[in-house]
């Protein structure tokens, strides 16, 4: 799974449904994948201005003009937010997800007792599938890969 079972581990709202009692995270975590309200209202702005919505529109109208927009499109004109990929954040919206998780605080994080074993992995095939036409970016970290019992690693 990616960065979003991660999330959910970091919810106390999903943490109250019992969902995991294993997981395997890879492709990201919680920390890579997760965004404020304001950043992620800056990536709506752009998408607006982009597509020529009035930013001056009631809310549920401009609602409406993206949702009329083809997937297609939309995935096409991920460019003008500045990112080279389009990059789907979750967004820390005081329901699902409380807090901004931080690096600093992974080690001190607090999972739901239900969960036994958390497998973390990345690879380095996995890179590749996402940049076919040559090597990656130099921020991707070298492959890594391994578990976490209850905290011991």
């Amino acid at each position: 799974m990616t960065g979003d079972i991660h999330i959910q581990m970091f919810s106390s709202l999903a943490q109250s449904q019992n969902l995991y009692s294993q997981v395997v995270l890879s492709s990201g975590n919680a920390v890579m994948t997760t965004r404020t309200l304001a950043h992620q209202h800056g990536v709506y702005e752009k998408f607006l201005e982009h597509f020529s919505i009035p930013p001056n529109l009631p809310p549920q109208e401009k609602v409406d003009r993206l949702r009329s927009i083809g997937v297609s499109d939309l995935l096409n004109a991920y460019h003008c937010t500045g990112s080279p990929l389009p990059n789907w954040q979750a967004t820390v919206d005081g329901h699902l997800l409380e807090r901004l998780p931080a690096t600093s605080g992974l080690a001190q994080q607090k999972y739901d007792s239900r969960v036994r074993r958390i497998m973390v992995g990345d690879c380095e095939e996995e890179v590749r599938c996402k940049f076919p036409k040559g090597p990656p970016p130099p921020f991707f970290p070298p492959p890594l890969a391994f578990s976490l019992y209850r905290g011991e690693i």
